[in-house]
């Protein structure tokens, strides 16, 4: 099979996270990935350039999917409790139906700084973080979340939420990660919104 389209490289890159989950990067080899995908190992070459090529490539579009489903579920935002509330639960519900891929992307973060996106990834960060204050300075209590950098921000919001996900991805906790949406709803809004008494 020749890849003519942007579907056919993404489920070659779905075999291949597939192949990390069962075997890990360095076990999974080219051949493996070529024989589950049906394309050939030329074809392979051609659109990923090397074995690194596709595990940075299964790494970015996993967080490409991420960011269009959060920018997606926030177009609905009018207040700031409701952007709060939709970045916590955006994360959860991501990471709960792309649980292999959230995986992946929380224990392979070297990929990226190890590769040349390192530097277009930050200035793509940068972009963001732009956008995120054009965002909420047209919402209805904007006050609360625009006197904190953004990156701080993310950080309150849904660290919480990544630390106890990488615990119940690897099977540490048992208490499944979407029955906590409200708890963890209720804590960013809480630490978001509070007032330091000096």
């Amino acid at each position: 099979m020749r890849l003519k389209t942007s579907l056919k490289k993404r489920l070659v890159i779905e075999h291949a996270l597939a192949l990390y989950n069962l075997h890990g990067i360095e076990a999974t080899t080219v051949e493996m990935v070529c024989d589950e995908a049906k394309i050939s190992v030329g074809s392979f070459y051609h659109h990923f350039g090397s074995k690194e090529g596709l595990a940075l490539a299964v790494y970015t579009v996993g967080l490409k999917d991420f960011s269009l489903y959060l920018s997606e579920a926030l177009q609905k935002c009018k207040t700031i409790h409701q952007v709060v509330t939709v970045i916590v639960n955006a994360n959860i519900d991501w990471i709960y139906q792309n649980r292999i891929w959230a995986k992946f992307i929380f224990e392979q973060r070297h990929i990226l700084t190890s590769s040349e996106q390192e530097n277009s990834f930050q200035e793509s960060v940068l972009g963001m973080q732009t956008h995120w204050k054009e965002f909420i300075s047209a919402l209805e209590g904007k006050e609360i979340l625009l006197k904190y950098p953004p990156e701080f921000v993310i950080s309150l919001l849904i660290g919480p939420v990544h630390e106890y996900a990488r615990h119940w991805l690897n099977g540490r906790y048992r208490t499944d990660l979407i029955s906590l949406k409200q708890y963890f709803c209720a804590s960013a809004w809480a630490s978001i919104n509070f007032e330091m008494e000096i």
